[in-house]
Order: structure tokens, then C-alpha cells, then sequence
């Protein structure tokens, strides 16, 4: 039964744990989710009122009055409040007792026993969580505030400028209004000059007329009054040419202020028209203008794209062609490489062969000097002296071996040749030359019809493939240069060493020319001594019959002791006629090996000089390539500069329609119709202004026929002077007031004209800052009503949500209420 309780002692510690964990989550869930509340709740209140509930004014300050801030504030005391209440949380849950000793002696025991988890960690970590929500609270709250007065300030700026616009137009109105009062002050000014300067003329001219008629009328009264008759009719009628011509002159400056007080209105209006048909006109054309290069751009990039796909694939093909090229450039090197080793090798193996050779002979000289120095017997003197008249067998054999070696042989020596044998071939080393070490001519025509074989191979394989290198563009020239650097480099080095070859020949054979003549002498030299002892002496065995033809060492010549000296100077003079057959032997055949050089080299030059006319050609056709490529990138280039020139006339024949269509004609439209209305204008008012000056003057002289009529005659001139004077006075008076009376009116038409205009003009800008104002109220309008949806869209959602808390605040008060009464019982 005891190993029972220990486990079930062990499984209730396990839940007791359990449980203790479940409950310290659900606290610090619950102490996060108020916390939250709080925080929210208190951020939307006024800081002002809660901190005035916070500190009252009557307690004495605490320590915490020295934060200005509400927030800063509210940090204090939530921390303060935290650390207490976990504080006290936590030295409850310490200092409470959960399980009995039993338990625990039996868990020590068994050494299962489970360590308590620290809540400080977890409560730490919630701590941790609401201050940096608290921050980012904070910083939200910041931005806001930001915004707020970033919007404030735009506001501002956009209040201010529509300020110093609405100051600029009312700046603008009374600089014309104080314009069309300086006009209309100067038309007053002219216009009173000018009535002075008429009413002086006038005087005068009243005074002249006076001076004449009292003249006239004294000849008048002699005369009959037949003839002053007539001279009143003709005195009517130049009065009234002159009250016509003054009357035109009147009505003239009177026309010409109204048609300028007309015309800079007029200007004024069609500089506002034409600046609102400016206007429109520079809008539609730039939507246009936006449209065409919007289609432009389009089309440009259209092209651009199919430009690059297209050297996409140029760049391709020009890669895997380059490929290609260096590949059978790497093959050509490879091959020609393999060619020069395999010649070098077949010149070391005959090199190697030619030592052999060499080294046979020598051993085999070495030999036959042993064996001759053997056998060698004395003679008779007879047979001595028979052979110191006629050259030793040696002798013969030397000039024979001579001879063969320079190729001259005569006709008896070629009969004496064995057919199966060669007679170029030395036997003896001093008889081996320059001849010897070089190539026959069989030889030399098989290496140069391998080369032959293999340099065309060579040559023709890449030239299949030249249009690879070819396509290369960048590479080409570099790639020719290269390779016609190398075959100069190769020809160089083949040229010196042929003359290196050459030189170290002639060393050679001038090195074994000297010894053969020093030995040569020393032979004969000893031989004479030799020769003397054995003349004095006794005579020797008899000789040996040999074979063959007699050596140098077998004969033995006895001489007198008397003559030695012819002999050895017979023997030079030979030996001198044999070098200098030697000698011209030497020159012939450097002649001969000079003329196969020049001939070589003739070859060679007519070889370089194909290689030289193919590589030529193959420029020409790769120069024929770059003029077709040059030939398309122009016609290419001409066609761009073609679309760009039809894209310029486009664009000019566009503008002028433009302004065909939308800035000329509209104005010549206007123009002949403010023409026609002013000339109508002019018209009528120049047939009203007749009209009533007429209809007075009638009148007047009506008035003044009568009254010549009813008064007598005597009294006739001076009352029908007294009466035109008056009558001219009223009327001058009548016409001033009339022209008074004209300026009044067209000022205040004028006046009248011109604040319609600004009246309508004020009142198309209130409308469009009403409609503004409309459809920013509109705008707001929606704006709130969105958000409202919104706003009611998530709210469900949120109702939702604050269920479920509600819901799990509600089990976890339960589970709570059902866990903490075992902890604090």
C-alpha cells in the first residue's frame, strides 16, 4: 500500500501545480484585460478634470506632484499600484501553505519533485506588455496631435492666401476703378481746354463778325435792299456752313471720348474673353498633349521592348557564335602545336640517329687504327723509291674520300659503285660534313608536303569558320592583328634559326677542318722520323699480303737519310692543293645552299604572299559586312529621324490648328461683330444727335423770322443782332449743358457697364466658392457617413467580441472562485 499513497500523493502535487499555474494565468489575463479598460476609459476623459481629481488643491503635495504631464502622472500610479498589489499577491501566495510535510518527506524521497514556477517572471512580462502598449498609446496619440496641427497649419496657410487673394482682386478693382477716374479726369481736362480754346476762337471770330457786319451793314444801308437781300441769304449761308462746321467739330471730340471711354472698356472685355478662351484652349491642349504622350510613351516602350528582345537575340547569337570561334581558334592551336611537336620530335629522332651514327664510325675508326698500327711491315727500297715518285695509296684514298664527300666523282668511280650501296655514305669519321647532318631532298619534299598537307588543313579550317570570328565586331581586328603578329613572330623565329643552324654548322666543320689538319701534320711529322729509323736499322719482317686496298698505317717507306725533305714538302704542297680544293669545294657548295635558301625563301614569300592575298580577302568581305552593317544602322538611324521629323510637322500642324480653330477665328468672329455694332452704334447716334440739333435750329430761325418780320425796319439789324446774340448764348449755354449732360450719362453707363462686369464676375466667383463649399460639405458628408458605416459594419463584430470576454471573464471568475478558496483556506 505504500508505493500507492507515494504515487497518488505525487499525482495530486502535479495537479495542485497545475492548477496553481492555470490560476496565475488567468490573474495576469485578467489584471492585463482591466488595466486595458482603465487605460481607455481614463484616455478618453479630459486630462485637465482628472488631473484636478487627482491632485486637489487642499492635501499637501506629495512626491508625485512634480510630474507636469497627465500621463507621466498616471505611470506613477499604475506602477506604484502594480508593484503593491502583485507585491501583496505574491507574498500570499508565498507564505500560504499548499500541501501537507507528508507529501513533501514522500516527494524528497522519490527525488520526482517538481519546481515552482516564479509568477514574478509572468507578472513581470505583463508589467513589460502594458507600458509598451502604453508607449505605442502614447506615440498614436502623438501622431494624432501632429496631424491635427499640420492640418491646423494648412488651414491656416490655405485661410491666409485666399485672404491675399481676395486683397490682390480688391487691390486689382481699385487700381482700375482709380485708372477710369484718372481717364476720366483727363477727357474733363481736354474737354475744358478744349471749350476754352473754342470759346476764344470763337470771340474772335464774334468780334471780326461784328467789325465786318456794322461795315457791311453801313454799305448795306447805302445800298439797295436788293443787294441786301442777297447778302443776308449769302450771310445765312455762311452761318450755317460755320455752325455746321463747329457743330462737326463739337460732335467729332464728343465721338472720339466716347469711342475711347468705349474702346478701353471694350479692350478690357475682350482681354477677359481672350484670357478665358486662352485658358480653355491651354487646357484642352494639355489634356491632349497628356493623351498623345501617354501614346507615345506607350509606343516608345513598345518599341524599346521589342528593341531589346531583338538585341537580346543579336547578343545571343553573338555570344554562341564567339563561343564557336574560340573553340576552333583552341582547336587551331591545339593542331598546329601538335604539328610543331611531332616535327621537333622526327628532328630530335634524326638527330638522335645522326649521334648514333657518328659515335659507330668513331668506334669503328678507332678499330681499324688499332688493327693498321698491328700489321704494320717494311718494304723494299725499290718499291720506296717507286713510291716516292707517285702519291701513297692514303693519298688516293684521301682525295677519293675528298671527292665523295664533295659529290664530284669521275666516271670511273661511279662504274666502281656497288649498286646496293650509296656512295654518299662515310665509313670514316674525318670523312663526315655539313652534307651529312642535312635533310636529302627526298626528305626535305616529304616535310614539306606534310606541312603542306597540314598547314592547309590548318589554314582552311578556321577559314570555314571565319564568318564566326567575322560576326564578332569588337574582336576582329584585334583577332587579325593577333594573327598576323604570330606568323611574323613564327617566321622570325624559323629565320633565326636557320641562321643559327647555319652558323653552328660552319663552326663545326671549320672546328674539324683545324684538327684534321693539325693531326695531319702531326702524322706526317712522326711518320718521317719513323721512316728515318727504319732506314738506318736493319730491315723489318716481310709484309703481310692484305685483301683490300693498302692503309696509311701498313706502309712503311724507306727513305735515304740524304732526302727526307723533298718528300715532306711534296706531302705539304699537297696537303695545301687539297685544302685548297677543299676551299672551292666549300664555295660551290655555299653557293648551292644560298640558292636553295633564296629558293625557300621564295617559297615562303609566294606562300605568305596567298596567306597575305586570302587574309585581304577575307578582310574585304568582313569590310563588306561592317558597310552593310554601317548601310543598315543609317537607314535605321534615317528612319528614326524621319518618325521624329513627322512627329515635329505633327505636333506644328496640331498647334496651328489649335489655334486655327480655337484662338483665331473665334477672334476674327468677334472682331467683325464689335465692328459692325460699333459702326451701328456711330449711326445712330450721329442721326439723334442731328435730329435734335436740327429740330433747335429750326426753331431758332423760325424765331428769328418773326421777329424780323413783326419789328421795323430801322430797328431790324440791331434787335436781330441783339436777338441772334442771345439766341447764340442760349444755345452755347443749351450745348454746354447737353455736353454735361453727356458726360453725366456716359459716366454712369460707364460705371454702370464696368460694375455690372465686376458685379457678374463676383458673382460667378461666390457661386463657384458655393459649389466648392457644396461639395466639400458633400465630401464631409460621405466622409462621416462612411466612417459611420464603418463604424456600424465593425460593430457587430465588436459586440460580438465583448460577448466572448464577458463570456470568459465569466468562466474565469468561476474558475477563479473555485481555485482561490484552496489557496487561501
Amino acid at each position: 500500500m505504500r508505493p500507492a499513497l507515494d504515487l497518488e500523493s505525487v499525482d495530486q502535487l502535479h495537479d495542485h501545480d497545475d492548477a496553481y499555474a492555470e490560476a496565475q494565468d488567468l490573474l495576469s489575463e485578467w489584471m492585463g484585460t482591466k488595466l486595458k479598460m482603465e487605460l481607455v476609459s481614463e484616455d478618453e476623459e479630459d486630462p485637465d478634470i482628472v488631473r484636478a481629481q487627482i491632485n486637489p488643491p487642499q492635501q499637501p503635495q506629495p512626491d508625485f506632484v512634480k510630474y507636469n504631464r497627465f500621463d507621466d502622472l498616471y505611470e506613477y500610479l499604475e506602477q506604484e499600484a502594480e508593484s503593491t498589489k502583485a507585491q501583496d499577491f505574491l507574498q500570499d501566495l508565498l507564505q500560504k501553505q499548499v500541501v501537507d510535510s507528508g507529501i513533501l518527506e514522500n516527494l524528497m524521497r522519490d527525488h520526482n519533485c517538481k519546481k515552482q514556477r516564479d509568477p514574478r517572471l509572468t507578472i513581470e512580462l505583463r508589467h513589460q506588455q502594458v507600458k509598451e502598449n502604453r508607449d505605442k498609446r502614447q506615440k498614436e496619440q502623438e501622431k494624432k496631435r501632429q496631424e491635427k496641427a499640420l492640418k491646423k497649419a494648412a488651414m491656416a496657410q490655405a485661410q491666409v492666401m485666399v485672404q491675399e487673394e481676395s486683397k490682390q482682386k480688391a487691390m486689382k478693382i481699385k487700381k482700375e476703378e482709380e485708372e477710369i477716374q484718372k481717364m476720366v479726369v483727363k477727357l474733363r481736362k481736354d474737354m475744358t481746354e478744349r471749350r476754352k480754346a473754342m470759346d476764344e476762337v470763337r470771340k474772335i471770330e464774334w468780334k471780326k463778325k461784328e467789325i465786318e457786319s456794322s461795315r457791311k451793314l453801313q454799305e448795306r444801308m447805302e445800298t439797295q435792299r436788293d443787294t441786301q437781300k442777297e447778302e443776308d441769304e449769302r450771310r445765312k449761308l455762311e452761318k450755317q456752313s460755320r455752325i455746321k462746321d463747329l457743330l462737326g467739330q463739337v460732335y467729332a471730340e464728343n465721338r472720339r471720348c466716347l469711342q475711347k471711354s468705349f474702346s478701353g472698356w471694350y479692350k478690357l472685355v475682350l482681354e477677359r474673353r481672350l484670357k478665358m478662351g486662352k485658358s480653355r484652349a491651354l487646357a484642352d491642349w494639355r489634356c491632349q498633349l497628356r493623351v498623345f504622350r501617354a501614346w507615345r510613351d506607350y509606343v516608345w516602350a513598345k518599341k524599346l521592348e521589342v528593341e531589346t528582345q531583338k538585341m537580346e537575340m543579336d547578343l545571343r547569337d553573338q555570344n554562341r557564335k564567339q563561343q564557336l570561334a574560340v573553340e576552333s581558334y583552341r582547336k587551331r592551336i591545339l593542331r598546329h602545336c601538335f604539328v610543331d611537336w611531332q616535327l621537333w620530335c622526327r628532328a630530335e629522332k634524326d638527330k638522335r640517329e645522326l649521334e648514333a651514327q657518328k659515335e659507330e664510325t668513331k668506334r669503328k675508326m678507332a678499330a681499324l687504327l688499332e688493327a693498321a698500327s698491328s700489321l704494320v711491315t717494311p718494304k723494299d727500297t725499290s718499291a720506296d723509291q717507286r713510291d716516292v715518285g707517285r702519291p701513297s695509296s692514303r693519298e688516293l684514298k684521301v682525295e677519293e674520300n675528298n671527292g665523295s664527300e664533295n659529290g664530284q666523282k669521275t666516271p670511273g668511280d661511279v662504274n666502281k659503285n656497288i649498286p646496293g650501296q650509296s656512295p654518299n655514305v662515310p665509313k670514316h669519321a674525318w670523312q663526315i660534313t655539313r652534307k651529312h647532318a642535312e635533310l636529302s631532298s627526298e626528305e626535305l619534299d616529304q616535310l614539306r608536303l606534310q606541312s603542306s598537307k597540314n598547314t592547309p588543313r590548318l589554314q582552311r579550317g578556321p577559314n570555314k569558320k571565319a564568318p564566326n570570328y567575322g560576326e564578332v565586331f569588337e574582336n576582329r581586328h584585334t583577332f587579325q592583328q593577333q594573327l598576323i603578329e604570330e606568323q611574323r613572330q613564327q617566321l622570325q623565329e624559323q629565320k633565326d634559326m636557320i641562321l643559327g643552324l647555319m652558323e653552328n654548322q660552319r663552326l663545326i666543320i671549320s672546328r674539324q677542318e683545324a684538327a684534321r689538319a693539325t693531326t695531319f701534320t702531326t702524322e706526317l711529322s712522326s711518320k718521317g722520323t719513323t721512316r728515318k729509323g727504319n732506314y738506318q736499322g736493319t730491315e723489318g719482317p716481310p709484309a703481310l699480303n692484305h685483301p683490300g686496298p693498302p692503309s696509311v698505317s701498313s706502309r712503311s717507306f724507306t727513305v735515304p737519310t740524304i732526302s727526307p725533305h723533298p718528300v715532306v714538302k711534296a706531302m705539304e704542297e699537297r696537303a695545301a692543293q687539297r685544302l685548297e680544293r677543299k676551299r672551292e669545294l666549300e664555295e660551290t657548295r655555299r653557293r648551292r645552299e644560298e640558292e636553295k635558301l633564296a629558293q625557300l625563301k621564295a617559297a615562303e614569300e609566294e606562300r605568305l604572299q596567298r596567306e597575305a592575298a586570302e587574309r585581304e580577302a577575307q578582310l574585304e568581305r568582313r569590310k563588306e559586312e561592317k558597310r552593310l552593317q554601317r548601310q543598315r544602322e543609317q537607314e535605321k538611324q534615317m528612319r528614326l529621324e524621319k518618325d521624329q521629323e513627322m512627329q515635329e510637322k505633327a505636333r506644328a500642324h496640331y498647334d496651328k490648328t489649335l489655334l486655327r480653330h480655337r484662338g483665331l477665328e473665334p477672334w476674327k468672329k468677334l472682331m467683325a461683330k464689335s465692328r459692325l455694332a460699333m459702326e451701328h452704334a456711330e449711326g445712330h447716334h450721329s442721326s439723334v444727335i442731328m435730329r435734335g440739333c436740327l429740330v433747335g435750329w429750326h426753331q431758332a430761325t423760325k424765331d428769328i423770322l418773326s421777329s424780323k418780320v413783326s419789328r421795323a425796319d430801322e430797328l431790324w439789324t440791331s434787335i436781330l443782332l441783339r436777338r441772334s446774340f442771345r439766341q447764340w448764348i442760349k444755345y452755347k449755354d443749351y450745348l454746354s449743358i447737353l455736353e454735361e449732360r453727356a458726360e453725366r450719362h456716359h459716366v454712369t453707363m460707364l460705371r454702370r457697364k464696368v460694375f455690372l462686369a465686376w458685379l457678374d464676375l463676383a458673382q460667378e466667383e461666390k457661386m463657384a466658392l458655393w459649389e466648392k463649399q457644396r461639395i466639400a460639405a458633400e465630401h464631409n458628408q460621405r466622409r462621416i457617413l462612411l466612417t459611420a458605416f464603418r463604424t456600424w459594419r465593425k460593430f457587430p463584430k465588436l459586440m460580438r467580441e465583448l460577448k466572448l470576454k464577458e463570456e470568459r471573464r465569466e468562466l474565469l471568475r468561476k474558475k477563479v472562485a473555485e481555485i482561490l478558496p484552496d489557496f487561501r483556506a
